[in-house]
C-alpha cells in the first residue's frame, strides 16, 4: 500500500475517533448522552440504511439487538440482520456490529460512517475534478450515471461490462469507462485491445467502432498491431496516464473495477461505491 494510501487510511481513523470519542464541551464530555434506547434506535436506523445500500431494501429486517457501554461517550451495538443477497431468493443472515458515539448519534458500521440525521459520510468528487478520457456508453439522460475505471487485462472488469449491457440497452445507466494501466505497464496498455484510445492509433488504418470496443471489453483481449509512434500514440498514451494518475493519486484507488455514482442529491458529485453494491445494481 503507498504512502497516499496510508494516509488517506489514516486521516479517515482520526475523523472516526474524533465523531466517535466526542469533543469535549463545556461542563464536561456529552453533558446530555443519548439513552440505551435511543442508541439502539440509531444503530437499527444505521444498519437498515447500510443494508439497503448493499443488497437492496426489500426484506431487511435487524432482530436480537444488544448494546454494551464502553463509556460514557461510546456504545458498541451489535445485532443479526436478514438481507437479500443477489442471485438467492431466500434471505441470508449476517451478524452486525457497530460503534455509535453518545454525544453525536454518529455510528460506524461495516466501513461506514453515518451521522444521526442519517446522512452518509465519505469523499465525494466533481466530476470536473475527474480529470481524465473515457467512452461514453448509453443515454446520457440515463437516470443512473457511473464512472468506471478498469483494466483491460482484468477478468473483473470484462464480467462487470458484461453486466452492465442489459442495463444500458434499457436506457436505465449511462456509463463513462475510462482505461488505466495498473495490471501493465502504459505501453503494454495501449497494445492489449483496441480500446478508445487505441481506436485513435487505427484511424485511417481500420477504425473502430463502439460496440466492437465494448465488445473485446466485454470478452478477451486482442493484441493488435500498432504503430508505437507520432501524434496519436502520444495522444493515446497521455490518456492513459492522465486515467492512470488520477485513480491511484486522487482517488487512491487499488484495485480495479472501480465504480464511482454521481450522486444527484450532493450537487452531482460522484461517490465510489463498495463491492455489494456493485453486485446489487449491476446484476
Amino acid at each position: 500500500m503507498n504512502k497516499k494510501r496510508w494516509l488517506w487510511l489514516l486521516m479517515l481513523m482520526l475523523v472516526g475517533s474524533s465523531l466517535l470519542a466526542g469533543e469535549k464541551q463545556q461542563g464536561g464530555l456529552c453533558s446530555q448522552p443519548l439513552s440505551e434506547q435511543m442508541v439502539i434506535d440509531l444503530f437499527k436506523k444505521s444498519t437498515l440504511k447500510q443494508l439497503a445500500l448493499e443488497f437492496g431494501d426489500a426484506g431487511l429486517f435487524v432482530y436480537d439487538i444488544e448494546h454494551f457501554a464502553v463509556d460514557q461517550v461510546l456504545s458498541r451495538v451489535e445485532a443479526y440482520a436478514k438481507y437479500p443477497r443477489p442471485g438467492q431468493k431466500s434471505l441470508s443472515t449476517m451478524r452486525v456490529k457497530a460503534w455509535v458515539s453518545r454525544c453525536h448519534g454518529t455510528t460506524i458500521i461495516r466501513g461506514n460512517t453515518w451521522l444521526a440525521d442519517g446522512s452518509l459520510v465519505v469523499p465525494r468528487y466533481a466530476a470536473k475534478d475527474l480529470v481524465g478520457k473515457g467512452l461514453g456508453w448509453g443515454d446520457p439522460n440515463a437516470p443512473m450515471r457511473f464512472i468506471i475505471y478498469l483494466d483491460s487485462r482484468c477478468p473483473h472488469c470484462h464480467r462487470l461490462i458484461s453486466y452492465a449491457k442489459k442495463l444500458v440497452d434499457a436506457g436505465k445507466v449511462f456509463l463513462d469507462i475510462r482505461q488505466v494501466a495498473y495490471l501493465e505497464e502504459i505501453d503494454e496498455a495501449i497494445t492489449d485491445t483496441r480500446l478508445l484510445e487505441t481506436s485513435l492509433i487505427l484511424e485511417g488504418v481500420k477504425k473502430i467502432t463502439d460496440e466492437e470496443y465494448l465488445d473485446l471489453l466485454s470478452g478477451f483481449p486482442n493484441e493488435a498491431e500498432i504503430e508505437m509512434k507520432g501524434p496519436a500514440y502520444d495522444q493515446a498514451k497521455t490518456f492513459l496516464q492522465s486515467n492512470t494518475k488520477t485513480a491511484r493519486d486522487m482517488l487512491h484507488i487499488i484495485t480495479v473495477p472501480a465504480v464511482f455514482i454521481q450522486e444527484r442529491g450532493h450537487n452531482n458529485h460522484y461517490r465510489q461505491m463498495g463491492y455489494w453494491e456493485i453486485n446489487r445494481i449491476f446484476q
